[in-house]
């Protein structure tokens, strides 16, 4: 017998031990051979051992109650946030709505028997509660079972507490969510309850070959047959229970074939499905007229997105909702990246650095007390494992040309990159382990346990920014749900007669992230909240269908807006009847809307919200301000309804703004007071401008190299005591306005467009029915401006 120490020694006893089985083991040991002379380069040579089972024979899964504790911490404060986001895909809000039928006919048509197995019922599953938390609780409760069975699994797997809890803090502290990753939503329950039952077949696989139990591989075999009937990608991710089977030695073929049997009867039910309905599906067709070049650029793409070093730009909606723009987190790139830390240092949380404080100290605990050198055989079986995990998922979307166009569109992320990332997981977590370990000296093993500390605090304390951005961008875009719901439980809906047409282009309209409606949506929407039909027309080829149908000529037609605005805590929702309507050239808003009334809804998203509010319009007057709440406190729900009426209202033109102390200020653009001006002053804690001559200038300064879209708020005083006219002339247009009531304001919001180069505003105010020549004195005629701001309009609905 040819021996390679006492590690071959043991395997050729327990081969024996186990009758006349073939072990799989012995086909690896040349390989293993071979490569164990450039493995004693890193690896000690003691390292090849008896058994490949476990590398500490009394280690416990569990290090310590405090790494414990900190890892549970930072699992939850990155998952609460998320049960109030309510939907976030457009899948997820198709599937609130449909029936068992509907996913039938889904199968039918995408060609998928899945949908007609258990996929079907879990989507459905996931919407029986139409409050969205309980369906958030619920999705939390799924992604928290994927966590801790994958930490089994990599105990299993690496017998080793170190990497097991290494792998565990990457995941809790270095998720990154996106609104393309689909992690934190109703819909993908349906990929995490089958993740969490592929984990629990793999654990099961491998305690029932520990044990030589068939009735623990049948269960695991059973359990891979209910995943393949959720998805595609786990026929590929069969290819996992390999490292498994290689590192038990003496494990035979055998031990594969009730999987081998259930995998071979599922591809044949597929196979005749496919060809009984060939989908009709372009993400479930396969192509083999692609470029390779493509192919791996989608692999890689949606495997590797996750990566924390991967390079990332900051989409122009997280931009909206955190002021850290984002910094990267390899150090490779050195200087600049330092930089960038410190710019953004200003705009940190204090739970962000609480969080990185507490990943850190879980970082530095685990690699100074818990870590152990790797055998090459474990890193064979770790490696094998990862590899599978961040590829083999995303493999049959790399071969789709659907895919393949959305990478090269701009698309990183896909819903299969939340299994890659676990694998990423499991190789940090190996790598900082062996790497601390293999140190002999312990100044250098500080140091090297230092440095990943280090490490884990500056991603930790990037991705809770980015995190904290996408939460906040997910619950900013449900409150069109929230607000349509209190439409619908409001006594206006209620008394619409049957058959309604409400045009609303609003509610087409994608407020963030890829929650964006179809059409008809909203018509099934109300039916299924209600039993009602009400035509809900959002499409601008739906409503001139709706004016050229003379059958729909007596049909009772309304007006629907909604408003949103993220930089204040209320929006507002406007609905009126309508008097005329007119299509218009607009992609954005293609309707022109007039009516004599309009009722304005509105909800306090804050706690103790109580500001004054300003409902901007048009009438045959002109422009107009009317102040429609000052200090009243809303409702126990924090709702609020106005009632609007005038003659010839611009329906599409009405918002309001939220005048919490005029808006607030920015840094670009900003103004530049010129001559005429005097000021600026306290009066009454307001900041106010007074006008010292009657042709005063005002200066839009911007500081960017591009046009900044902004609105230039700020609130007129009485002067003159009635008798003078303002002018205000901008690049744009020009604006009168007549002085409001003694002892009041006139709020006003200009919207403007200030280029690179800035803009100058000119004032002019002159006396009502004043003789030509007559003189006065300029103190008898000055007006003020009582807190003028100018900031950058984030609200498209502007008129």
């Amino acid at each position: 017998m040819v021996t390679v120490g006492h590690y071959n020694v043991l395997m050729v006893g327990q081969t024996a031990k186990r009758g006349m089985r073939t072990s799989l083991k012995t086909r690896f040991d040349w390989l293993a051979e071979k490569l164990s002379v450039g493995a004693r380069l890193v690896f000690a040579p003691d390292q090849f051992k008896s058994s490949l089972l476990t590398q500490e024979p009394n280690s416990r899964f569990l290090p310590g109650a405090s790494v414990v504790a900190l890892v549970a911490v930072l699992l939850a404060t990155f998952l609460l946030p998320y049960l109030n986001t309510g939907y976030a895909t457009c899948d997820d809000m198709q599937n609130a709505t449909l029936s068992y039928s509907d996913f039938v006919q889904r199968a039918a048509d995408h060609g998928r028997v899945f949908y007609m197995t258990l996929h079907g019922p879990t989507a459905i599953g996931a919407h029986v509660c139409r409050e969205m938390v309980v369906t958030k609780f619920f999705s939390l409760l799924m992604i928290v079972t994927n966590v801790i069975l994958f930490g089994w699994l990599v105990h299993r797997l690496a017998g080793n507490t170190a990497v097991t809890w290494l792998s565990l803090l990457v995941w809790a502290t270095l998720q990154c969510d996106s609104w393309e990753h689909y992690l934190i939503t109703a819909y993908p329950v349906i990929f995490t309850i089958s993740l969490s039952v592929f984990f629990l077949s793999l654990i099961t696989y491998d305690y029932g070959i520990k044990r030589e139990s068939t009735k623990l591989l049948f269960l695991s075999a059973f359990l891979y047959l209910v995943t393949l009937n959720y998805c595609e990608i786990f026929y590929v991710l069969g290819l996992c229970f390999l490292p498994i089977l290689y590192r038990h030695p003496a494990a035979s073929c055998k031990s594969l074939s009730l999987h081998g049997i259930f995998l071979l009867l599922m591809v044949l039910v597929y196979g005749a499905w496919r060809l009984y309905s060939p989908s009709q599906y372009e993400g479930n067709v396969l192509d083999a007229s692609f470029r390779l070049e493509d192919f791996f650029r989608t692999l890689f793409a949606f495997s590797l997105s996750n990566f924390p070093v991967y390079h990332y730009e900051t989409p122009d909606e997280i931009r909206r909702f955190s002021s850290f723009q984002g910094a990267s987190f390899n150090p490779l790139y050195g200087l600049p990246v330092l930089a960038d830390w410190l710019q953004n240092f200003r705009y940190y949380e204090p739970a962000w650095l609480m969080r990185a404080t507490l990943a850190a100290g879980a970082a530095w605990i685990l690699l100074r007390r818990f870590a152990l050198k790797l055998t090459l055989s474990t890193w064979m079986v770790i490696g094998t494992s990862a590899v599978c995990l961040i590829f083999l998922p995303n493999l049959l979307f790399a071969l789709t040309p659907k895919y393949q166009r959305w990478v090269r569109e701009g698309s990183n992320i896909y819903m299969a990159s939340y299994f890659s990332f676990f694998g990423i997981c499991l190789l940090m977590g190996a790598f900082a382990c062996h790497l601390t370990a293999i140190t002999r000296m312990r100044p250098v093993r500080a140091v090297t346990a230092v440095v990943f500390a280090a490490l884990f605090f500056a991603g930790t304390l990037r991705f809770s920014a980015w995190n904290d951005a996408e939460v906040a961008s997910k619950v900013y875009s449900h409150r069109k749900w929230e607000f349509f719901d209190d439409f619908l439980s409001s006594d206006l809906f209620r008394e619409l007669p049957a058959g309604s047409i409400i045009y609303a282009p609003s509610l087409r309209t994608r407020t963030c992230g890829i929650a964006g409606s179809f059409p008809g949506y909203w018509r099934d929407y109300v039916h299924y909240k209600t039993g009602r039909n009400i035509n809900i027309l959002t499409e601008k080829e739906e409503m001139e269908k709706s004016l050229q149908d003379k059958t729909l000529s007596s049909a009772p037609r309304y007006y629907l807006k909604y408003s949103p605005n993220h930089a204040w805590s209320e929006t507002c929702l406007l609905f009126a009847s309508v008097l005329s309507l007119q299509i218009v050239e607009d992609t954005a808003d293609p309707i022109r809307v007039i009516g004599d009334e309009a009722h304005i809804f509105l909800h306090a998203f804050e706690l103790g919200s109580r500001c004054d509010r300003i409902l901007l319009f048009q009438d045959e007057s002109g422009s107009r301000a009317v102040e429609v709440l000052n200090r009243i406190a809303f409702d126990s729900a924090k709702r609020f309804t106005f009632h609007l009426q005038g003659k010839n209202i611009r329906l599409h033109s009405a918002f309001v703004v939220n005048n919490r102390d005029a808006f607030y200020s920015c840094e670009n653009p900003r103004l530049d007071y010129g001559p005429g001006f005097c000021g600026p002053e306290t009066v009454n804690t307001s900041r106010v401008v007074r006008a010292c001559d009657k042709d005063p200038k005002l200066t839009l300064i911007n500081t960017a190299d591009r046009v900044i879209e902004a609105d230039l708020s700020f609130q007129l005083a009485d002067w003159d005591g009635n008798k003078s006219t303002l002018t205000i002339q901008t690049k744009d247009a020009r604006f009168s306005f007549s002085p409001p009531p003694r002892n009041s304001l006139l709020p006003v919001v200009l919207p403007v467009r200030i280029p690179p180069e800035g803009m100058t505003i000119n004032f002019h105010y002159e006396l009502n029915g004043a003789r030509q020549g007559e003189t006065r004195n300029l103190s008898d005629t000055t007006f003020a401006l009582f807190n003028p701001v100018v900031r950058k309009r984030l609200n498209s609905s502007s008129p």
